[in-house]
């Protein structure tokens, strides 16, 4: 009965996934309009994604909208930006012949939903895997999105923990640029290239604190005639 119940569910999300990445993609053939106006409404991702990457990203986030599995498949997705980059490696390499196999094996052992394991089955069947990863960050912002959720990228020559990570949200918050009660998502991006300090993005603003910005300006001032 529990296998029975399985593959149901796996038949059901490969249909849901594959319809929603036709349509995405362009794979599939427009309905008539008689078929069209007693269909269910279709559920409409909070932001338009561009490109490839955008258009799995979108129809993963439509068909798991519709089964009620959003929670369940971004914990899958963020499963899958955690994994490490020889694992990341295998997803494009020409060495590997069968991604299918690759991909139906992780999903067994990472325990992934059956939408999630169809959406990386059909990126690897249409050679799109090498994109997987900038697919599942384009999921993330979708579910950030609909959430209402303000983006805060800090940049830091070194990984920040979670209280550092708090204390910089602190501020921001202090300095006006967030309301107290705003749902945030933050991201750490680690680039050792700034030396030190911090860059931070809230939004669409930027606050440059970091060493390298500062030397660029002190080195562009010696440069200026006194």
């Amino acid at each position: 009965m529990n296998t029975s119940r399985t593959l149901l569910a796996k038949s059901a999300a490969k249909a849901s996934l594959r319809k929603g990445v036709k349509s995405s993609v362009g794979f599939g053939a427009s309905q008539p309009a008689a078929a069209a106006s007693s269909a269910p409404k279709e559920v409409v991702p909070p932001v338009q994604l561009y490109g490839i990457e955008g258009r799995y990203a979108s129809a993963l986030y439509t068909a798991a909208a519709k089964s009620s599995q959003l929670p369940r498949v971004e914990s899958d997705i963020a499963k899958i930006i955690k994994l490490p980059q020889s694992a990341i490696s295998l997803f494009s390499s020409p060495l590997v012949a069968d991604k299918p196999a690759v991909v139906a094996s992780m999903t067994q052992k990472m325990g992934l939903h059956a939408l999630t394991g169809r959406f990386l089955e059909l990126m690897a069947e249409n050679g799109r895997l090498g994109d997987v990863v900038k697919a599942a960050e384009g999921f993330q912002t979708l579910m950030s999105k609909s959430r209402g959720e303000i983006k805060i990228a800090i940049t830091s020559a070194t990984p920040l923990d979670n209280k550092q990570l708090e204390n910089v949200k602190a501020s921001i918050t202090k300095g006006g640029f967030i309301r107290p009660s705003a749902p945030v998502s933050l991201e750490n991006k680690v680039n050792p290239e700034i030396l030190g300090g911090l860059i931070v993005e809230v939004g669409e603003n930027t606050i440059d604190m970091s060493v390298s910005s500062k030397l660029a300006r002190v080195t562009q001032a010696l440069k200026e005639p006194v």
